[in-house]
């Protein structure tokens, strides 16, 4: 992230096992910077999330290190439940400025969603099709000239495009990882046997004797706590653009239902 262009990570510890990490950030501006837009998305995932779960033995030991295999992006996102990306995010509409306001004026919004970068890149790249959005059904959210509802009339006529945007990310279920052949393989460069990391005490004896003596461990995996289907994916109840007029963008909200 470079120059204006920043981000901010809240992580949110909900009930006993739900976290949710909800980023703000702005990504880098220009029609034809898709691929920058891209790779700073995935380098914020990798160096922000993996900072926020030190404890984890997997962390990273530098944050300054942009990780760029895919590999280990998803071993970066995998510590949290959800992560809630919100923003303006910069992508543009592959459309000349005439096209795109034909669009609007017809209010083609299929057209104008099937053109937008970020919907074309999750197409064709698994990382970012992991980002999920609601049902786009308004026009898009940039650029405006001052105080109006007018798009871009400015010498540079900017295409109008959906900028602003909030995604979700739905990590991997919980007790289908306990179940996964691929984590009991041991690391060739770890001298402890990876079943020996694995060691799932029973939820009764830690609720009726939290003191205990002789418990290996004080995690412990609890079929009450965790439903099998957690952590599932939110539902958008809505998802929609806004009117405050106070910058050249259109402010966009959205509530979304998390079952935790």
């Amino acid at each position: 992230m470079t120059a204006n262009k920043s981000a901010i990570v809240y992580p949110v510890k909900i009930g006993e096992f739900a976290r949710i990490n909800f980023i703000g950030c702005h990504l880098s501006a220009g029609h034809g910077n898709v691929e920058s837009r891209l790779s700073s998305m995935k380098e914020l995932m990798n160096t922000n999330l993996t900072v926020l779960s030190r404890n984890s033995s997997s962390t990273s030991s530098s944050s300054s290190t942009a990780v760029k295999s895919s590999d280990k992006f998803h071993s970066g996102i995998e510590k949290v439940d959800y992560i809630v990306l919100i923003g303006d995010l910069n992508y543009r509409i592959n459309l000349s400025y005439e096209e795109c306001l034909q669009c609007i004026h017809n209010n083609d919004l299929d057209k104008l969603v099937e053109k937008d970068q970020l919907n074309a890149a999750r197409k064709t790249d698994p990382d970012v099709a992991r980002f999920e959005e609601g049902p786009i059904s308004f026009l898009p959210t940039y650029k405006f000239d001052k105080r109006s509802d007018v798009y871009d009339t400015s010498q540079k006529m900017r295409v109008p495009s959906y900028t602003d945007r909030i995604l979700v990310v739905t990590n991997k279920n919980k007790k289908d990882e306990a179940d996964d052949d691929s984590a009991w393989q041991n690391d060739p460069n770890d001298n402890v046997d990876m079943k020996d990391k694995f060691i799932f005490e029973t939820d009764i004896v830690h609720d009726l004797f939290p003191k205990a003596k002789g418990l290996q461990d004080d995690k412990h995996f609890s079929s009450d706590l965790i439903p099998n289907s957690f952590p599932s994916k939110p539902k958008y109840a809505f998802y929609f653009r806004g009117t405050n007029q106070f910058s050249d963008h259109r402010p966009v909200q959205g509530i979304l239902i998390f079952k935790i």
